[in-house]
């Protein structure tokens, strides 16, 4: 796989050569960027380093969007900010030097020693509407669920949804809450970005749950491919009611995040760690992954993977009939080609975050920065190996900003990456 440059006119703006032409005027094209809708999960609401605070927020894509859109007569665009910068639901990720159980002292990802959370539970819909109503965790299949904020409550007691923050209504399903906004907003467009939730739960369970649920999925479970379809086009069907124009963000192969590919699959003695496969003991293999959040003192010191086998929750494996990295590479095709189905259906623009966001394994370059997906040095990721960066957000926007100007024949700036925040060192 080449390596991505970005050419041309913004090689010229970023670096010392001389441009001989005079770029475009910003202009909206076809489209009209009045009233920006945004509609997602965590991607889009700015979630990075495992949580949601305030300057991610600030700087999530949606609003280096908006703040492109402004340049062609954009309007205000509202987020429902959360007020700190420690987190919610807890802390997010620092890094700091910490010693483990074997008492060598090391640079890793910690809780933010910080946790201000004065704020963070109060329902502001009063100060709406809101053009961004991403919601953390949001699945498609979640879309019609009724009293979705006391489900997720159910679900998982003592941590409050984000969506309690701002929903207007506390029984709206979430497809009610975006009724809600689009008739306060009327948007003139919008972007979608959701689907990660409904395989990436799977996924964060070590395949633990069921790739066919004979029902509605739970929350470890992959969302049945019907399902999706039914949710995701009432969703965009409600989009474009009014006329509004838009984009469609695919999901991209969770597999290739850092959350699934730091971890190595040997011990320094080039051994192969030993893991549970359901009630299968084996060696983990190449191509199959551990999980980032599986507890490293005990591979390091309690014989994990060694004498013990490591859980199955912290693997996913590639053994048949539980190929659970084919289960979940399977999924994300099929709602890919479904999302494309839609915006060719609804003539919207189709971003495919799938495709881009594999040209980060050689790397991406940007006016002398080199981005890649590896963990803490590479750049366009966050502290949760699966979130990015503000500047990773900055390269989501610039393809998001390429694709507008493709299909609407708009002529919007491509935003400058190097000037937003990367991973912070102590």
């Amino acid at each position: 796989m080449k390596k991505l440059y970005l050419i041309g006119m913004l090689a010229c703006c970023f670096t010392a050569c001389k441009p001989t032409f005079t770029p475009d005027a910003p202009s909206a094209g076809n489209a009209d960027f009045s009233r920006f809708m945004v509609i997602g999960d965590s991607y889009a609401s700015g979630f990075a380093d495992g949580s949601l605070y305030h300057s991610a927020q600030q700087n999530s894509f949606p609003a280096m969007l908006a703040a492109q859109f402004k340049q062609v007569n954009g309007g205000d665009f509202k987020q429902p900010l959360v007020p700190g910068e420690s987190g919610l639901p807890h802390p997010k990720n620092v890094l700091a030097i910490a010693a483990g159980c074997d008492g060598i002292p090391s640079l890793m990802p910690v809780p933010d020693s910080q946790w201000d959370t004065a704020g963070n539970h109060d329902n502001i819909s009063a100060q709406g509407p809101f053009n961004n109503i991403s919601t953390p965790g949001l699945r498609v299949a979640d879309l019609m669920f009724t009293d979705y904020i006391a489900t997720l409550n159910f679900l998982k007691p003592g941590e409050l949804p984000y969506a309690a923050r701002f929903y207007n209504d506390q029984h709206y399903s979430p497809l009610q809450q975006v009724q809600y906004t689009r008739d306060a907003i009327d948007p003139t467009f919008f972007t979608i970005w959701l689907g990660f939730y409904d395989v990436f739960l799977y996924a964060q369970a070590g395949g633990t749950g069921s790739a066919f649920p004979p029902g509605d999925p739970g929350l470890t479970d992959i969302t049945p491919l019907q399902l999706f379809k039914t949710n995701y086009d009432s969703l965009v069907q409600n989009m474009v009611k009014n006329g509004a124009k838009g984009v469609l963000i695919n999901i991209p192969d969770i597999l290739d995040m850092p959350y699934f590919n730091t971890i190595p699959v040997k011990d320094n003695n080039g051994n192969y760690f030993k893991v549970k496969d359901r009630a299968v003991t084996k060696n983990i293999a190449d191509d199959e992954h551990f999980l980032l959040e599986m507890p490293i003192d005990s591979l390091k010191c309690a014989g994990w993977g060694v004498s013990t086998p490591i859980p199955d929750k912290w693997v996913l494996t590639n053994v048949s009939p539980n190929t659970e990295i084919d289960f979940i590479r399977q999924a994300i095709a099929s709602y890919n080609a479904f999302i494309a189905s839609e915006a060719d259906k609804y003539g919207l623009a189709l971003v495919d975050i799938n495709s881009y966001l594999k040209t980060l394994d050689p790397g991406i370059l940007f006016n002398g920065v080199t981005y890649n997906p590896k963990f803490v040095e590479g750049g366009a990721y966050s502290l949760d190996g699966l979130h990015f960066t503000q500047r990773g957000y900055a390269l989501v926007a610039n393809k998001v900003i390429t694709v507008i100007n493709s299909k609407y024949g708009s002529t919007l700036p491509l935003v400058d990456v190097n000037k937003y925040q990367g991973i912070l060192f102590p």
